[in-house]
């Protein structure tokens, strides 16, 4: 693990680099602040850069964590994962000797047969990793909203300018690229990220000279860009809290910009430093609860030390050059060369590893014609590599570049232990080819143009490129049976997809092609997606009989996803002829949808459809809504075909259906719904009361129904002699009085 690594890297450089500026105080000469400032903030910064180029580019000594015997003497290629070699072959095998310049030096585990301790290291590092990077993301997001707090607290700030401006400075002016302003919700001076230093409202009231003195020592802050410091230093410490040497570094460079600043200060303001020492003194005495974390405020720091350098003889001077860059060069080189370097692998191999990855990647981008594409394909035989740019014009068979508009085609492809590579380059109108055989010459001849249609043929069948135009050209040059002769050797489900679309939309299949593509999509295609997008294209663009309509339905059952199932069927929904027979296998198709939801979906795709629809095709749809277990999803499945209910028959149905609903809510809710919706007989009315007393167990759900029907129904002596049954099963005398006085009984 990569991150792994460079974390454990960085924890060893930043120690070692932080104790060293620790150090560094012992020392006169470099006990100056100017010094300790340089020397902080390069013990911060070069920790993580000497541990990313120590980890990504080892340069000096690596210590490996692990176990194992090291075996750097041993260099060996392996393809795909390394295979365990037996007791014998460990015995009696020789290391391979690699004669080519050696590749980029990775360090693996050496596989066993059982639970590894290499295993379990990964286990113990992933959960390091995922535990700091959540702690991280934790602190980060704290950090983030403190910063977000202080925009906020100063966001009600004044500008000062013109007269009040010159009054505030006191003699000390500022330069016009420093903005000045006032809040009432801050007790001190400080300096902002944005190049502006913030007042408190009652600054003015301050001695001119303390208003210079405050202001200057702010300047000094956005000169020396100390905010900048400062937040970027609180990133540091909050991303990498796995060092606590962090902090101390935090204070000593925040320490060490307080210190600067007052030399600055007092050098802009004519070396005054009672009155610095003085304007300190009072801002010591004022509460800095508000005071903003991330910027460089007046009262910051340690003030009676800061007061007490002020007022001690000697000469402060002015804050020296920057000394950081040029320290943090030299410190990340010397840091990157003698900082050793930690490799969590299992003992240190050579290695030129082969992943094993087998598949495609595609990218083209099409900009009218000019595309940019790449291609990297791998499998059991082959890898291929494309590279082109321009517009590509192939010959009618698609076995052959016939002209590039300024730009190129690169095809490299390693097969059978021989790697061959031809560029192609067009400029004004000429196209010029250079092959290569394992890295020499070759001459362009008709076995080099066999083998380059051969490749270019693969090259479409795993990546898909110009799929319609291939597709348009087979059928000009043999007709459908040469599309489906392509296809069967297509076993991308993708690029599978996108030829069985191309075809469908160009040509009319007859039968027995029909009976072709979809055997393809049934055993070829393993996609969910791409079976649903094939079998679309072709109902959507093939005008098919009832037979060919059946057989695409059957076809249906193939696709396993009851998402993806549902949407097909929604598609056939929309255009399949009304047959009972073909209905019945679209209901049949909905069975092997396991999801309630889809399957409601799916029946309710019908839709209009139903409006046409005889007794007989609309009875079939409501009993197919009895198949949902859900109450709830039953109970939308049938409220989707109520509108189209015209005969007592099927209202009939959908009653007794309705009466299977366990939830009494959701019964209700359905009978209720054809109540408002259909005008019923006499009859039907009171057979809907009937199964609604047997059905619905909750006295008030019944009562509420029974109520319904009393307002539509209750004239009719057949539908109150239902009503007055359904009063014994309303065991509350309460609702069972509520429809007893509408009934009059």
């Amino acid at each position: 693990m990569i991150l792994f690594d460079w974390l454990s890297n960085y924890l060893i450089h930043s120690s070692v680099l932080l104790a060293l500026a620790w150090g560094t105080r012992a020392i006169p000469t470099l006990r100056d602040a100017t010094w300790q400032d340089a020397i902080w903030k390069t013990a911060l910064l070069a920790g993580v850069i000497t541990a990313s180029a120590q980890t990504l580019t080892p340069l000096g000594s690596t210590l490996q964590i692990g176990h194992g015997t090291p075996a750097a003497d041993q260099t060996h290629v392996i393809t795909g994962a390394p295979s365990e070699p037996t007791p014998a072959a460990q015995a009696t095998s020789k290391p391979r000797q690699v004669s080519a310049p050696p590749p980029a030096r990775i360090i693996v585990e050496p596989a066993i047969s059982t639970v590894s301790p290499a295993a379990e290291q990964r286990d113990l590092r992933g959960a390091a990793l995922i535990a700091w990077l959540a702690t991280a993301t934790w602190l980060l997001i704290g950090l983030a909203r403190r910063v977000r707090a202080e925009r906020r607290l100063l966001a009600d700030r004044d500008p000062i300018s013109g007269a009040k401006r010159t009054e505030a400075c006191a003699g000390h002016p500022l330069p016009r690229s420093i903005r000045l302003s006032t809040s009432d919700a801050i007790t001190a001076p400080l300096a902002t990220r944005g190049g502006e230093i913030v007042v408190p409202m009652n600054f003015t009231s301050l001695a001119p000279e303390h208003r210079a003195a405050a202001l200057a020592h702010e300047q000094a802050h956005i000169e020396r860009r100390d905010p900048h410091w400062r937040l970027a230093t609180m990133l540091l410490a909050q991303l990498f809290f796995i060092q606590p040497l962090n902090r101390l570094g935090l204070r000593e460079i925040s320490r060490n910009a307080e210190a600067l600043s007052d030399r600055n200060a007092v050098a802009s303001t004519g070396g005054s430093r009672q009155s610095l020492a003085e304007c300190l003194a009072h801002f010591a005495g004022v509460p800095t609860a508000r005071t903003p974390a991330t910027l460089c405020a007046m009262s910051a720091g340690r003030l009676p030390e800061r007061i007490e350098a002020l007022l001690a003889s000697g000469d402060l001077g002015r804050a020296r050059g920057r000394a950081a860059l040029p320290m943090l060069l030299v410190v990340t080189l010397t840091g990157a060369l003698g900082l050793p370097g930690i490799s969590a692998g299992l003992g240190e191999r050579t290695l030129e590893v082969d992943s094993g990855w087998k598949g495609t990647s595609t990218n083209v981008h099409d900009d009218d014609g000019r595309v940019e594409m790449s291609i990297s394909h791998r499998d059991e035989e082959r890898r291929l590599r494309v590279k082109a740019e321009g517009r590509i014009r192939f010959n009618e068979s698609f076995t052959d570049i016939v002209a590039i508009d300024d730009g190129f085609f690169r095809l490299r492809v390693d097969e059978g232990g021989e790697r061959r590579e031809v560029d192609l380059r067009g400029r004004r109108g000429e196209l010029t080819r250079e092959y290569e055989i394992d890295g020499r010459d070759a001459p362009w001849d008709s076995e080099a143009q066999a083998w380059f249609a051969q490749a270019l043929t693969h090259v479409f069948r795993v990546s898909g490129i110009q799929g319609d135009d291939h597709v348009a050209a087979l059928l000009e040059g043999g007709g459908v049976d040469a599309v489906l002769s392509e296809i069967d050797a297509i076993e991308s489900d993708l690029v599978g997809r996108l030829y069985v679309s191309a075809l469908a939309k160009a040509a009319t299949l007859d039968d027995r092609q029909l009976d072709g593509v979809l055997a393809y999509v049934d055993e070829a295609i393993e996609s969910d997606l791409e079976t649903r997008l094939a079998l679309a294209t072709i109902i959507d663009h093939q005008d098919l009989n009832t037979d060919a309509w059946g057989r695409v339905l059957d076809a249906t059952a193939i696709v396993r996803s009851d998402l993806e199932q549902r949407l097909l069927l929604s598609v056939a929904a929309d255009r399949m002829p009304q047959n009972l027979d073909l209905l019945e296998r679209f209901l049949s198709a909905t069975e092997s949808i396991n999801s309630d939801l889809e399957r409601r979906l799916a029946l309710s795709s019908l839709g209009g459809r139903l409006a046409d629809a005889d007794e007989q095709l609309m009875i079939r749809v409501i009993e197919a809504a009895d198949e949902i277990r859900s109450d709830l999803e039953r109970r939308l499945a049938l409220g989707a075909v109520v509108e189209y209910i015209e005969s007592d028959r099927t209202a009939r149905a959908y009653i007794d259906t309705a009466g299977t609903i366990r939830s009494d809510l959701e019964a209700r809710l359905a009978l209720n719904k054809l109540l408002t919706d259909v005008r019923l007989d006499e009859a039907t009315a009171a057979h809907l009361v009937d199964v609604a007393a047997e059905a619905i167990r909750s006295d008030l759900e019944l009562r509420l129904l029974l109520g319904r029907v009393v307002d539509g129904y209750g004239d009719s002596p057949v539908v109150r002699d239902a009503l007055i049954r359904a009063l014994d099963k309303i065991g509350s005398d309460f609702e069972r009085n509520q429809i007893a006085r509408r009934l009059a009984v």
